[in-house]
């Protein structure tokens, strides 16, 4: 548990944690060679579908 003086701390420590825990995982990940698609080549409809 997470000693806070407020929700908001309380909050920000948990929303941290979690980010920390996420990074953790990402960088053990065995997909670390990949990359990601630029938001407009999923969305622009370059697939042929319409």
């Amino acid at each position: 548990m997470v000693k806070a003086e407020s929700l908001t701390e309380f909050c920000r420590a948990v929303i941290l944690e979690k980010a920390d825990d996420l990074l953790a995982k990402k960088s053990r990940s065995s997909h670390r060679n990949l990359q990601e698609l630029p938001s407009a080549k999923v969305t622009d409809g370059a697939d042929g579908q319409s």
